[in-house]
C-alpha cells in the first residue's frame, strides 16, 4: 500500500497546487486530517477584514481522485493477470454480442484506465533513470533496464493495437471504436514525450547504443500516428501546430483521467448549522435581554436610564453570545460546524463514498501548538519580540472514506489523490512594485544592482503525523520560487 503523501507546486504564475496522497486502510473507513497554516508578515495586512473566511475558502479549487493504479508493464500485457485493464478488455470483446448491460462503460472506463496506468508507468520510469543519470550513475546495470523497458514497451503496443481488428466487430459501436483511438493516440503521445525527456538526458558516448533505440521509438510512433491520421502531429507549414497539438494532448489526457475524478458535492449543512446557530444566538439573547429587563424594572422604573443602559447591554452581548456558542459547537460538534463539507461520489457505481469537511481560522502564532510554533521560529530572531507577529490563517480539513467499499468496487484501487489549489491573488495586493535599484561602489565608480523585491510566505503542513515546512516566495507579480525550509 502506497505511504500517506504531499507535495506542493508552482501550477502557474498565481495558483499553488497541493497534492495529497490518501491510502486507503483495511478497515471499513479511512479518517485522515490536514493542518495547513499561512504565516503572513504583517505588512502584507492580511486579516479577516480584508479577506473573508468566505474568500479564502472561494480561493481553493478542490479535486479528489483515485490514484493511479501501479502495474509492471509486463503485469499488463501477462494473459494471467486479472487485473491487467488489457486482459479485461480482451475479456470483454470475447463476450461481444452476450455483453452484459454496461458492457460500452466499462470497456471505456478500462481503457481510461489504461492510459493512466501506462502514464504512471513511463513517467515513473523515466524519472527513476532520469535521477540516475543526474548523479552520473548510469551503470551497465540501468542500461539493461531501459534496453528491458523498450522491449516491453514495444510488446505492449503491439498488443494493445491489435485490439483494433477486434473492435471491427458489427456488434461495437462507433463510440468504442472513438474511444479505442483516444487511447491509442493517448499512450502514442506519453511515449513519444517520455522517451524525448530520456533522449535529452542521455548525453555520454556511452548511452548512444540505448539514445539510437529510443529515437527509433520515437520516429515510429511519430510515423504510426501519420498512418493512422490523428491529430497530435507536427505540420511545418502550420503557423498554428503547437497550439493544436498541445491542446490535443491535454484533452486526452482530461479524457482518461475523467474516469478517476470523484464527483463531489457541496453541502448545504454548515449553512443550516450556521443559520441555527445564529437563531439560537439571537434567541439566547432575547432570553437574556427579557430577564435583564424584568430585573431592571424591580429595581429602577421603565424607560430610566438604567433600564436603557440593561437593554443597550443586552443588545450587545447577542453577537458575543454567538460567536461563544459557534465555538462551543466547534468544539463539541467539529463535523456539523464546518465551513466547508463536501461529499465524494464513486464515478463508477454513482454511490455516496465519503466526505471531507473544511475550516478556516484567522488566529495568531502564540495560540498556535508548541510544535507548530517550534517549527515556525525554528531559526532565532532577535527582533521577533518586537516587530508585530505574523497573521495565520489555519485551514483544517478532514476526510473520511468509505474505504472497504471503494476496494470492493475497484480491486486496483490503494489510494486517493487530492489536489487543492490556491488562487494567491488577495496576498499581492498590499506588494509593492517588485523591482528595485541598489548601488554599490567599485573603484570609487557608482555600480548598480540590480535587485528584485520579494515577500516571504512561510506554509506548514501537518498530515497526521508528518509536518511539512515550505517558503513562499512572492512578488507583485505572483509566485517566484517555492523553496524547502
Amino acid at each position: 500500500m502506497k505511504d500517506l503523501q504531499c507535495s506542493l507546486r508552482k501550477h502557474s504564475r498565481k495558483q499553488l497546487e497541493l497534492k495529497l496522497l490518501y491510502p486507503l486502510g483495511r478497515k471499513k473507513n479511512t479518517d485522515l486530517a490536514m493542518d495547513l497554516y499561512f504565516f503572513f508578515p504583517p505588512h502584507l495586512h492580511i486579516n479577516e477584514k480584508r479577506i473573508s473566511r468566505n474568500d479564502v475558502l472561494n480561493s481553493m479549487q478542490i479535486y479528489t481522485r483515485f490514484s493511479s493504479p501501479l502495474i509492471p508493464l509486463d503485469k499488463v500485457i501477462d494473459t494471467d493477470f486479472d487485473l491487467s485493464p488489457l486482459v479485461r478488455i480482451e475479456s470483454l470483446l470475447d463476450r461481444v454480442g452476450d455483453e452484459h448491460r454496461g458492457f460500452r462503460r466499462t470497456v471505456i472506463y478500462e481503457l481510461q484506465t489504461l492510459c493512466n496506468l501506462y502514464r504512471a508507468e513511463i513517467r515513473n520510469f523515466i524519472d527513476l533513470i532520469g535521477r540516475e543519470i543526474r548523479k552520473e550513475n548510469l551503470s551497465q546495470i540501468y542500461r539493461e533496464s531501459v534496453l528491458k523497458m523498450l522491449l516491453t514497451i514495444k510488446a505492449f503496443l503491439e498488443r494493445f493495437r491489435q485490439l483494433h481488428s477486434r473492435f471491427l466487430d458489427p456488434h461495437i459501436d462507433e463510440t468504442l471504436r472513438e474511444a479505442l483511438r483516444w487511447a491509442d493516440e493517448s499512450i502514442s503521445i506519453i511515449t513519444e514525450k517520455g522517451f524525448i525527456r530520456l533522449f535529452n538526458s542521455c548525453v555520454n558516448e556511452k548511452d548512444r547504443e540505448i539514445r539510437d533505440l529510443m529515437e527509433e521509438l520515437v520516429e515510429s510512433e511519430v510515423r504510426y500516428r501519420e498512418s493512422m491520421n490523428y491529430a497530435y502531429l507536427y505540420r511545418k507549414n502550420d503557423s498554428h501546430c503547437g497550439e493544436t497539438m498541445a491542446y490535443r494532448e491535454s484533452m486526452l489526457k482530461k479524457w482518461s483521467q475523467s474516469a478517476m475524478y470523484m464527483n463531489s458535492q457541496y453541502s448545504r449543512t454548515p449553512n443550516r448549522i450556521g443559520h441555527l446557530i445564529a437563531g439560537t444566538a439571537a434567541g439566547t439573547a432575547m432570553l437574556f435581554a427579557v430577564i435583564a429587563a424584568i430585573l431592571a424594572e424591580n429595581i429602577s422604573p421603565r424607560n430610566s436610564s438604567l433600564w436603557i443602559l440593561v437593554m443597550v447591554i443586552s443588545y450587545i452581548m447577542k453577537d458575543r453570545i454567538k460567536e461563544a456558542l459557534r465555538s462551543i459547537f466547534g468544539n463539541l460538534l467539529p463535523g456539523l460546524t464546518t465551513d466547508q463539507q463536501i461529499i465524494l461520489y464513486d464515478p463508477a457505481m454513482k454511490t455516496r463514498a465519503g466526505r471531507s469537511s473544511g475550516m478556516v481560522d484567522y488566529t495568531e502564532p502564540r495560540k498556535l501548538s508548541r510544535e507548530i510554533r517550534n517549527e515556525r521560529f525554528r531559526q532565532l530572531n532577535p527582533l521577533r519580540k518586537i516587530i508585530p507577529p505574523n497573521t495565520v490563517i489555519h485551514y483544517r480539513k478532514t476526510i473520511k472514506v468509505k474505504s472497504e467499499k471503494l476496494r470492493r468496487n475497484h480491486q486496483r484501487l490503494e489510494s486517493l489523490t487530492e489536489i487543492i489549489r490556491f488562487q494567491i491573488d488577495d496576498w499581492l495586493r498590499e506588494m509593492d512594485d517588485p523591482k528595485e535599484t541598489l548601488y554599490r561602489l567599485e573603484k570609487g565608480k557608482q555600480e548598480k544592482i540590480r535587485g528584485t523585491r520579494v515577500y516571504r510566505i512561510h506554509m506548514l503542513i501537518k498530515l497526521e503525523k508528518e509536518l511539512r515546512h515550505y517558503v513562499l516566495v512572492l512578488n507583485k507579480s505572483g509566485i517566484v520560487r517555492i523553496e524547502n525550509y
